[in-house]
């Protein structure tokens, strides 16, 4: 009698654990947005505010009620000189749009990428300061085939600049005595 009953109990324990390990490749088949809906939704329904800034469209470009710093442009008329490649066009674009979109105490734009098709070249750079990048402040630039700037949209913080770096300094007494 204890044999059947340990052999019973064996096999279930055997079926058990064969159950769990297909679960288990179950959910590996399911669609990975199914496996972590469940997990990110958390993370998802928070809202990030450092970038909701209020913009009210004038002509063929939005201002921020803020600052006044020009967010994005549209249908760009603005012709520049001739450049070679986009990324010359997209910095020729901004230096002569440097004032209205906060970019001359903003630190330095450096770039991050260059999307060409056949027809427009996305150029996208992102804001650093003191050598660090500024989390979530890109600047994109689009161009046509022949380089000239037909949308940009500008997401730098204005008024940053090295100034605003903080310094770390140590007398020379601490110093010692490290």
């Amino acid at each position: 009698m204890l044999r059947k009953f340990t052999s019973v109990a064996v096999a279930c324990l055997l079926w058990s654990g064969l159950s769990e390990q297909v679960r288990a490749q179950d959910m590996d088949r399911r669609p990975t947005e199914e496996i972590f809906r469940s997990d990110v939704r958390d993370v998802l329904s928070r809202e990030d505010k450092s970038l909701a800034i209020e913009t009210r469209r004038q002509g063929n470009y939005r201002v921020d009620v803020g600052n006044g710093v020009r967010r994005a442009t549209y249908a760009i008329s603005a012709r520049i000189a001739s450049a070679q490649t986009p990324v010359e066009a997209a910095r020729s674009y901004l230096a002569e749009v440097r004032n209205e979109y906060g970019l001359a105490e903003s630190g330095n734009l450096e770039l991050v990428s260059v999307r060409s098709t056949g027809r427009s070249h996305h150029v996208l750079f992102q804001q650093y300061i003191a050598g660090l990048p500024v989390y979530r402040r890109f600047l994109k630039v689009n161009l046509d085939a022949d380089l000239q700037p037909t949308m940009s949209v500008n997401g730098v913080a204005p008024g940053l600049g090295s100034r605003d770096v903080p310094q770390a300094t140590v007398s020379s007494s601490l110093a010692m005595d490290v």
